[in-house]
């Protein structure tokens, strides 16, 4: 009896902290008023050189486990997928809804006819966490039907989806299990499961195979990770293809993990050409080594020398070849005798860790390094000096991404813009409206305009971050936005939304002549100022501390956080300072009457 009291006093315990957990530890995501199913990883960023820093979104796509979870009915935030952010950690898009929270594999754009798009695998992980679904969607973040992807890319291995030849094919890695003799191993008269990589150039439209390469005549013994004697049905993944390229010539480069070897293949006959690195390298490597490595690159390639990148993992865990992980170009001279190998640049992991598993390099146009370490999607951004000019990562290690890459990009979603507004105060006279906007993968909202039925427009700000505030005073009840590029010419609008009043309103017994909704007394001024567009949260410091020049209809009083403002009918009135007003008083109230107002701060002593 004891025994199952304990139990359940542990398993009570047990459910309480995950819940407490799941509930509660949410600070290394990010959340939003406007779309609050988005729960996207948060980024740490660190700028060492902000001016060495190239433009450009980064392109990661966050997963919890490789293996992922089957379909559930249980409601989850979207956080896993593809996902874009801008160099300063800002989400720009999610499409972890719009793939159901499915692992997402090399996630980046591709131009096709100077049109950009977006490529990547997804599905990854479920049933089967090596293959899934190529997909490849417009800069409005859906599927293009001018775009046939053959249905033979439906269950390709989720390490590469290289589309090449201006989107005529693309390349793609495969496995299948085979029964080999192991002649290799000196055991002639055993045989075992393997798994046989290789990879396909495949025609995006037609489906039909360009080009197919297998694994079956690299030898056994050239694989690092050793046979355990076992012959179990999933097989010995003795060599682990996660890379390929294809040089202007025709030849294919391949990185094989698990034989620390980069192999180049003949586009004519299958041949293996060279091996670098490995237990048969075919160059001497001048000084250096690598292992486990990753995402090997053609950058320049002739009869006599060869130029190729390449991540050096350096480990994985059981073994090590040097204390830190780093990104290799490597220079091969094809000409000499025998054939050599040499560093021409080496970026080093900044945290002096190990990518033990996973990541990439991307040469950059301004010949910026960009390196996804993958774990906790930590990846660094580096001159071609060497130096480290930013460095970034997930709020948690709970996140990883397989690969990270930098590119610019211009989305023109194909949803409106988002807008949800909402009214504190105690009653309409005295309250305050505020809205928050978002337009999930618009890359070009320089600010935003916001209109009333009643008075039209009321104001415009700066975008900022992902989601923007806007701030006005009074009960406005009818409200609409519209998204401007830095030219000031209309991208798309919001709908007309209704503001959420607040529920205490409904028993007030409101005196005649109280205020009602959108009473020209209460909003703000009707025209904005380019001189006033500086803040983050959408206000002008001049609309808190002073009265703008308006021209009123109405004689009155206007009233602001205790400030009293004389109206004279159909006279224009210059701003008058706040004689003696704190303006960091007017702060701290802000950030009490609106709970999500924390963009607020002060600048330079100015809002």
């Amino acid at each position: 009896m004891v025994g199952l009291q304990l139990i359940l006093i542990l398993w009570i315990l047990f459910h309480s902290l995950a819940q407490a957990w799941s509930s509660e530890d949410d600070g290394d995501l990010l959340s939003f008023v406007t779309l609050p199913q988005i729960r996207a990883p948060k980024f740490n960023v660190t700028i060492h050189n902000e001016l060495h820093v190239s433009s450009g979104y980064w392109f990661v796509a966050p997963y919890g486990f490789l293996a992922g979870s089957p379909p559930t009915p249980q409601w989850e935030p979207c956080q896993i997928g593809p996902h874009v952010y801008d160099s300063e950690g800002h989400l720009v898009w999610s499409g972890a809804c719009l793939f159901r929270n499915e692992n997402a594999f090399d996630f980046k754009p591709i131009s096709i006819d100077g049109d950009y798009y977006l490529s990547f695998i997804h599905g990854g992980g479920y049933p089967d966490k090596w293959k899934g679904t190529a997909s490849i969607l417009q800069s409005t973040y859906g599927p293009d039907p001018a775009v046939n992807i053959s249905k033979t890319l439906t269950a390709i291995d989720m390490h590469e989806f290289n589309i090449i030849n201006e989107g005529q094919s693309a390349l793609v890695i495969t496995s299948e299990r085979v029964v080999r003799k192991l002649s290799d191993l000196g055991f002639p008269e055993l045989e075992t499961t393997i798994i046989a990589n290789g990879f396909r150039e495949i025609d995006l439209a037609t489906g039909e195979v360009v080009f197919d390469w297998n694994s079956t005549d690299i030898p056994l013994n050239e694989s690092s990770v050793s046979w355990d004697g076992s012959s179990n049905e999933e097989g010995w993944d003795y060599l682990h293809l996660n890379s390929v390229d294809k040089d202007a010539n025709g030849d294919y480069l391949i990185s094989a993990r698990y034989a620390d070897c980069i192999y180049k293949v003949s586009g004519q006959d299958g041949q293996i050409l060279w091996r670098l690195g490995g237990k048969a390298t075919t160059f001497k490597l001048d000084g250096f080594n690598f292992s486990k490595q990753h995402d090997a690159r053609f950058h320049e390639s002739n009869p006599s020398r060869t130029i190729i990148s390449f991540l050096d993992n350096a480990g994985d865990g059981k073994s090590q070849t040097s204390k830190y992980s780093s990104g290799l170009v490597v220079m091969l001279d094809t000409a000499a005798a025998p054939m050599t190998a040499a560093v021409v640049a080496r970026y080093t992991r900044p945290d002096k860790g190990l990518s033990i598993s996973r990541g990439n390099m991307q040469t950059l146009p301004n010949n910026n390094v960009l390196i996804s370490w993958s774990d906790a999607g930590y990846h660094s951004e580096f001159t071609p000096s060497g130096e480290c000019a930013l460095e970034a990562k997930f709020a948690s290690g709970r996140f990883s991404t397989y690969r990270g890459y930098k590119f610019d990009f211009v989305g023109h979603p194909a949803e409106p813009p988002i807008l949800k507004c909402f009214v504190y105060g105690v009653r309409p006279e005295t309250s305050t409206t505020v809205c928050y906007v978002a337009w999930n993968g618009a890359t070009e909202v320089a600010s935003w305009r916001f209109f009333t039925m009643t008075t039209g427009t009321v104001g415009t700000v700066p975008k900022v971050d992902f989601e923007t505030v806007f701030m006005i005073e009074g009960h406005i009840n009818s409200i609409w936005a519209e998204a401007l590029d830095v030219h000031g010419r209309t991208l798309g609008q919001s709908g007309i939304v209704e503001s959420v009043v607040p529920s205490s309103w409904e028993s007030l017994n409101l005196e005649d002549g109280a205020m009602s909704p959108d009473d020209d007394l209460q909003i703000m001024p009707t025209k904005a100022y380019p001189e006033d567009i500086n803040l983050e949260i959408g206000q002008t410091s001049r609309w808190w501390c002073t009265m703008p020049p308006v021209s009123q209809q109405l004689a009155g009083k206007h009233e602001k956080l205790g400030q009293r403002r004389e109206i004279v009918r159909e006279r224009e009135l210059d701003p008058m300072p706040c004689n003696g007003h704190d303006i960091a008083d007017d702060v701290a109230k802000l950030n009490k009457i609106v709970p999500h107002a924390a963009g607020v701060r002060l600048l330079d002593g100015k809002l």
